[in-house]
């Protein structure tokens, strides 16, 4: 404020000064009769009334047609009758129609009275001593009144500025908002006024096109209004998009909204659903008084309900509880909403300005932002819903196994010396029973059932997930030293009171494990680990606790050094795919191979696949090491397809590889990136993943059929469920365990197996292959028994790609190759490959490769 009457004093001085200068401003131009001033007087009081805002943020700058009564006081006026004219005028209008502060009501004297000495200073200059009516007066008139208005407005910029800032921008929005209108309102104020000297009595009728030109002029401004608004609907889409939490969005949209509306006092009320509980989640300015608490409220129903923003006076204010501002001032109210829900509302109040009341298109605009608002307010829903479904359980309501472990990480990071992280993980005994007698449904409703116990027993303050299908963990940060083992028995007690069913009551018992972060440095991943493998030693020696300790850890350093080694080679994809030959015994066509995946590491050499593919198991690795080795056999059958060969390729499935849903669009998808048909991919799996859950392994399987992938059912004959599954799954080929192949020749009871297990093969329709075929003699006895296909070091040992595909062509058996006929057919004469330089490359999961 003094900075303002600081301005207007100054500016007000330069005035003084520059009559000072130039003594001959004080006579008019022409003469004229005393009724001149009042005449001109009341034409600036109608350019003022006749004003229209082009509105900039927070500050509405106003245009009005100033230049004609500025023109004609030129003429036939001096400048202190002008300036007298132009306070008198100007001023009154002001102070009764837009009721501005004192000080904003000083700066705009100030500026007036510069404004007009500033035009007669620069009229009298460039006129110089030449008198009397000619184009020199047109130009200089023209000129004097482009340069007082854009003068005028780099002031008002200055003073916005003063408050807001970013005096740069201001001044080129003023510029691009009003030079076409200064323009041409200065030419026309100035034909105008030349008019007036040829012929005086006719001067009115020039009033008319001036008329027109006003109206052009405020369409034009209107128009440049709504693009403005446009861009300030962008900057608020553009603003909170920026968050994806709606607390934050509604913090980010309050200020542009308060800043483009220029309002005192706003407010954004956001409902949370399903319970309707409403909340101010951001708002500026002083409190508006009683805004809703529930999406039902019946003073709010209407607006909560519509579909556009209105305009409330402040008798309706009252109504609603919203406290009055500014006397006279009003307010906007507009829904937050989508087509079929509620995201809250939007509450306006107190305009500031010039104009100080909002307007219908006020409130079009305020609509117009709440849909802006509700389309952010809905990804952001969406957002927290999705990431409610990645961190809790949904059956439960409980933190899920990654949000456990980022828990613990944040524990751990935060701890200090004298408290220890613990890890509490307890399992249901013999759960899988409870399934498989009484049904899932009834599985379902214990676990929530003993959710709702653990939750009364730990309350709150304490992190509580459901890590895996029966087993819960807690997380625990204290300073005691049998912390663990006193809320270890807390938790046993979840067991003691039996659970009723709608026919029984049943009794189940639990197991407890605990593990303990100590002085010595843990990730969540090994805490949990400790724990879990306390938890099953406590299931298996009935014990119900037991603290981790090093003695009951089966998995030795050296195991968890290999794992770290596991993680790298499977991060940089360091673990090859070799190939091994499967042929026709009939025959003796290569007809497939099978993908079997290799590791050799830095320091320990090869390592089994037995070895690195259990502790993948139990790690959580599987995942990744089949879709790696799968990337690399269907890249590989690319390749083979490419040059020509028409194979089948046989991977292995690991048991929870069949139990993951996700499994199936895996492989599509796999096969969709390398162009290779499902019917050439022949899954294996074991008769372990039938025992561990056959429903699901069925299901998993009968999915793979269903793309065309034909099933192996491997290690045939060393499961205990071979039979009762057998009818059920979609399987295509049976894979005799090399332990019935190797002594087939010397155990008559191996052959007897072996037989049967190709009689029962080729009468159920399924084709039968032998692996671990390690000689002549072997080969030629399982072609007599029937068996149909083969494999093992007596044909080829593992081979990588390149090896793979020149073993093809000079090995001098015969390959299942593609025919001009598209039937595929044996190659029958040695293949070129030297054209082939990428045959060892092959792709990752996910990326194709060109040949």
């Amino acid at each position: 404020m003094p900075v303002v009457v600081g301005l207007a004093v100054v500016l007000t001085g330069l005035g003084l000064v520059g009559v000072r200068l130039h003594e001959d401003m004080t006579t008019s131009w022409v003469a004229a009769p005393p009724w001149t001033v009042v005449a001109i007087a009341l034409a600036f009081a109608a350019a003022e009334r006749m004003v229209f805002y082009v509105q900039y943020r927070r500050e509405a700058m106003a245009y009005a047609m100033s230049e004609l009564p500025t023109a004609m006081a030129l003429l036939y006026l001096g400048v202190w009758q002008t300036i007298v004219a132009r306070l008198v005028g100007s001023l009154l209008v002001v102070a009764l129609t837009r009721r501005p502060t004192w000080y904003k009501l000083v700066f705009n004297a100030g500026l007036f009275t510069f404004e007009i000495v500033l035009a007669f200073f620069v009229f009298h200059v460039l006129q110089g001593d030449e008198q009397g009516f000619g184009d020199l007066m047109v130009v200089s008139m023209a000129l004097t009144l482009m340069l007082a208005t854009i003068v005028d407005g780099v002031f008002v910029s200055l003073v916005v500025s003063l408050f807001e800032g970013d005096l740069l921008s201001k001044l080129v929005q003023q510029f691009r908002s009003t030079v076409s209108m200064v323009v041409v309102s200065s030419v026309a104020a100035t034909l105008l006024a030349c008019f007036s000297l040829w012929w005086p009595d006719l001067a009115a009728i020039g009033l008319i096109p001036l008329g027109a030109i006003w109206m052009l002029l405020r369409r034009h401004g209107l128009a440049a209004q709504q693009l403005r608004d446009f861009e300030a609907l962008h900057r608020l889409s553009s603003s909170v998009s920026r968050s994806l939490h709606r607390d934050e969005i509604a913090k980010m949209a309050i200020v542009e909204i308060q800043d483009i509306l220029r309002s005192d006092r706003a407010a954004v009320v956001l409902f949370e659903r399903p319970s309707g509980t409403a909340w101010v989640a951001a708002s500026v300015g002083s409190p508006l008084g009683d805004l809703p608490t529930q999406i039902g409220d019946p003073r709010w129903h209407a607006f909560v309900a519509g579909a556009a923003a209105v305009v409330l006076d402040p008798a309706a204010m009252v109504g609603l509880g919203i406290e009055l501002g500014a006397k006279g001032a009003n307010a906007i109210v507009a829904p937050v909403r989508d087509d079929d829900q509620s995201f809250g509302l939007l509450v306006v109040c107190d305009r500031i300005g010039p104009n100080a009341r909002f307007e219908p298109n006020d409130a079009l605009r305020a609509g117009a932002m709440a849909d802006r608002l509700a389309s952010a307010l809905k990804n952001a829903e969406l957002h927290e819903h999705i990431e409610e479904e990645a961190w809790r359980d949904r059956l439960t309501g409980l933190a899920n196994r990654t949000a456990f472990e980022r828990a613990v990480g944040e524990a751990l990071e935060a701890a200090d010396t004298t408290s220890s992280v613990s890890i509490l993980m307890l399992g249901i005994d013999r759960f899988r029973e409870v399934n498989e007698t009484l049904g899932y449904h009834v599985g379902d409703e214990i676990l929530r059932e003993i959710t709702a116990r653990l939750r009364n027993l730990v309350g709150e303050g304490h992190t509580l997930a459901r890590v895996a299908g029966d087993e819960f963990a807690l997380l625990l940060v204290d300073d005691t030293p049998d912390a663990a083992s006193s809320m270890a028995e807390r938790l046993l007690t979840v067991a003691l009171d039996s659970f009723r069913l709608p026919d029984a009551e049943l009794v189940i018992d639990v197991s407890i494990g605990a593990a303990e972060s100590g002085r010595a440095t843990a990730d969540p991943a090994t805490l949990l680990r400790k724990a879990d493998v306390a938890m099953h030693w406590a299931k298996e020696h009935h014990s119900g606790f037991e603290m981790y300790r090093v003695e009951i850890d089966q998995r030795t350093p050296e195991r968890l050094s290999l794992l770290a080694d596991l993680r790298a080679a499977l991060e940089h994809c360091h673990l090859d795919v070799h190939f091994q030959p499967k042929i026709d015994l009939v025959t003796g066509v290569v007809v497939g191979a099978e993908a079997l995946v290799r590791w050799e590491h830095p320091t320990r050499g090869f390592v089994p696949p037995l070895e690195f593919v259990q502790l993948a198991e139990t790690t959580g690795l599987i995942t990744e090491l089949t879709d790696q080795v799968l990337g690399k056999a269907t890249s590989a059958l690319r390749l083979l397809n490419d040059i020509g060969f028409r194979l089948d390729m046989s991977l292995n499935l690991s048991t929870l590889d069949l139990l993951d849903l996700d499994l199936v669009d895996r492989v599509a998808r796999c096969l969709a990136e390398q162009g290779v048909p499902a019917d050439q991919l022949t899954p294996e799996i074991t008769e372990t993943a039938l025992l561990e859950d056959g429903v699901r392994a069925l299901e998993t399987a009968e999915a793979l059929q269903a793309m065309g992938a034909h099933l192996s059912i491997d290690d045939f004959g060393t499961g205990f469920s071979s039979l009762s599954y057998l009818r059920m799954l979609p399987a295509a080929e049976l894979k005799i365990d090399r332990s019935f192949v190797t002594n087939l020749l010397n155990e008559t009871r191996d052959e007897v197996i072996v037989r049967s297990t190709i009689d029962l093969g080729h009468n159920l329709g399924l084709r039968v292959a032998a692996e671990g075929v390690e000689d002549e003699a072997t080969r030629e006895r399982l072609r007599a028994l029937g068996c149909d296909l083969a494999q093992g070091y007596g044909i080829s040992r593992p081979m990588p790609l390149s090896r793979f595909v020149a073993w093809l062509t000079t090995s001098g058996h015969e390959v299942a190759r593609a025919g001009v006929d598209g039937a595929w057919k044996p190659l029958t004469r040695p293949l070129d490959i030297s054209s082939a330089p990428t045959l060892g490359r092959l792709a990752q999961p996910g990326e194709s490769t060109q040949y």
